[in-house]
This record gives C-alpha cells, sequence and structure tokens, in this order.
C-alpha cells in the first residue's frame, strides 16, 4: 500500500497528460523504473522475482492489467452507488426504503412491490434529475451504458439494467434485449441449465440465449432468434415439458404450438386457433396442458410432441358484462382453479 502512495505522483501526472490529449496512457517502464527501483523489497510478487530485463519486459502487460482492474472496481463503485439511492434514496420518492427492518416485517410478495414501486419512481426522477447532484451522478452513468432516458423505450431499458444489476455488489452480469419490445414485455422466461428462452408480443418474436461465465460477469449468447411469424407471446406464458416449449402463438391470439427448446424448430401447431378465442393462459399438469382462453374458453391438450391433440373443453360462466379472461388457471389435489373476475371457480378433475 505504501508503495502505491509513493508511486501515485508520476502515475498522475501521465494521465494528467494524457487527459489533456483525451487520450488514457500507461506510463513507461523508463519513467516508472526510479520509483520501482527505489522501492524494490516492496514490489508485488508477480514482480518481485523478476530479474531487470524481465520486469521491464513483463511492465506494460502489468501496467495495463492493473490499469483494468482499478478502472473496473471504480465502476463497480458508480454501480453499487447507483443501487443504493434506488434503495434507499429518499429524495425522489415518498416510499420507505429497502432496509432490513422494513423487509422483515413484510412478506415476500410485498417485497418485490416496494423495489418495483420505487425503481419506476427512481427512473422517472432520473428522466429528469435537475440539480439533484445524486439523480445526476445515476443519470450519467445510464447513459454511459448508452440508455437514453428521454424515451420510454430507454426509460424500460433503464429498469431491466437496474434489475439485472447483481443484488451482492452491483455489478451489471448480462443483457439482452432483442426481444425486448417498447410496449410491454409480459411472459415469463424459460429457463433450463444455462438456457434462457424469451418470447415477447407486438409482432416482437422469440429468442434463445446462451449463458455462459465470461471472467467476473456472464456473457450471454444467442443461440437462436424467431420472428414474429413464427412464434411471438402475447401474455398467456409459456410451459416447458421435456425439452418442449408449449405456449399460444401470436399477438393477442392463442394459437396451439410446441416449439423444440434446443433448435427453436415448430414441432406441430400455430396455425390451428382452438376452441377459444384471443390470447390463452397455458398450464401444465399430469401431462396436458390447460389453455384459459381470454373468451372464458378452458381447453384440455395434449402435452405431446407427437401432434396436437385436444382432449376436451367448457365454457366458463361469463358475468353478464363480460371482461377478458386473462387469469391462469391452477390445478392443486385434483382440482381445477379458476378465478372470473370477482368469482372462484372449482373443478373436481378426478370425479
Amino acid at each position: 500500500m505504501r508503495t502505491a502512495w509513493r508511486l501515485a505522483p508520476a502515475f498522475l501526472a501521465v494521465s494528467l497528460a494524457a487527459a489533456a490529449s483525451s487520450e488514457k496512457t500507461n506510463i513507461p517502464f523508463a519513467d516508472a523504473r526510479p520509483g520501482i527501483e527505489a522501492h524494490r523489497a516492496e514490489l508485488p510478487a508477480e514482480l518481485a522475482s523478476l530479474g531487470a530485463a524481465a520486469l521491464e519486459a513483463a511492465w506494460p502487460a502489468w501496467a495495463s492489467a492493473r490499469d483494468a482492474a482499478i478502472r473496473a472496481r471504480l465502476a463497480q463503485g458508480d454501480e453499487d452507488s447507483v443501487v443504493n439511492l434506488w434503495l434507499y434514496g429518499t429524495s425522489f420518492t415518498k416510499r420507505p426504503r429497502v432496509t432490513d427492518r422494513e423487509t422483515a416485517r413484510l412478506a415476500k410478495p410485498a417485497i418485490e412491490d416496494l423495489l418495483l414501486a420505487r425503481l419506476d419512481d427512481f427512473v422517472a426522477a432520473l428522466a429528469k434529475p435537475g440539480a439533484n447532484e445524486r439523480l445526476q451522478f445515476a443519470r450519467d452513468l445510464l447513459v454511459r451504458r448508452g440508455i437514453d432516458l428521454a424515451t420510454p423505450a430507454g426509460r424500460e431499458r433503464a429498469e431491466e439494467y437496474l434489475v439485472g444489476i447483481r443484488a451482492r455488489d452491483g455489478k451489471f452480469l448480462w443483457g439482452y434485449n432483442r426481444v425486448a419490445n417498447n410496449v410491454a414485455n409480459i411472459s415469463t422466461p424459460l429457463v433450463q441449465g444455462d438456457l434462457v428462452f424469451a418470447a415477447t408480443g407486438y409482432q416482437t418474436g422469440a429468442a434463445l440465449v446462451r449463458l455462459e461465465k465470461s471472467g467476473d460477469g456472464v456473457k450471454a449468447s444467442e443461440v437462436y432468434f424467431l420472428d414474429s411469424k413464427s412464434f411471438q407471446n402475447h401474455h398467456g406464458g409459456m410451459v416447458l415439458v421435456d425439452g418442449k416449449v408449449y405456449a399460444g402463438h401470436g399477438h393477442n391470439n392463442g394459437f396451439p404450438i410446441c416449439i423444440d427448446l434446443a433448435t427453436g424448430k415448430v414441432v406441430w401447431g400455430g396455425d390451428t386457433r382452438g376452441p377459444g378465442s384471443n390470447s390463452a393462459a397455458v398450464m401444465y399438469a399430469d401431462g396436458d396442458l390447460y389453455f384459459r382462453y381470454q373468451n372464458g374458453v378452458m381447453a384440455l391438450i395434449e402435452a405431446a410432441a407427437s401432434g396436437y391433440k385436444l382432449k376436451g373443453s367448457f365454457q366458463i360462466p361469463q358475468p353478464s358484462s363480460p371482461k377478458p379472461s386473462w387469469s391462469h388457471p391452477v390445478v392443486l389435489d385434483g382440482k381445477l382453479y379458476l378465478r372470473e373476475q370477482d368469482k372462484l371457480y372449482v373443478y373436481d378433475l378426478q370425479a
């Protein structure tokens, strides 16, 4: 530590000179030599064992690596500061801070609601930070990440970025935005091992990405992308069974479809509406798919790659003024639970 402080003036002089020319320049060995020789006994272990010629040869790579490590810690510190502002800041919201005391008294769903509500307030404030220096600092960080807070799409990207930051230390791990649309990204992604499958509506499509460790972060590589004509899922959700993705295909449609997760190949479907209309909320239980269509039709479809097989359907009782029938079905202990607006219907599947 003492060596670092003693050599700091030399590094600072070079950094200031580099700043004046808008270029980053590491201190050359010739300039660093006096300080190195004066503090030879205090050199880092990876340099201390080297002879004079080997030390000079190793210096450029060592200095570059040290520079990169220091800059990475500074960048991580910036991200930590922004996350802390989101969680604990009071200048942009009247909501409670996300402290240990606050989370201890809340149930998990309420904690998530608080985090997301504060996130909405935070990003809205970053779009118009005014004279608030902390908000200006956070805004500048997002701008450096290529995020334009002046647009709805940019503010959505800001929320994705902040949510994708690692909770332990604020480091951004990975992101993939090709499958995102500028209106609403609703369906929950499917995860199998190191693979993540996501789909959205609004004529966007679907994609499979593979995650792998890269240094201290995570690299997301696109395996394939399906355009909206091949597959898009509006808001009914998807299920993964034995390597196959089952869902309703189409924007505001629920055409039953089966897709091979590994290849993106459509195994069957996507061109047949089924017994209901508009979007379909989908779940899986006991070898079957439960499709609940927006018009209140409930359908049972076999979850098999061999082909589309409708096993039965019925109409959920509708209120006098029908509204979209969107709630996801639930199967528990041999019973099918269906919420329809302010009523709950329970059907015995074993009768």
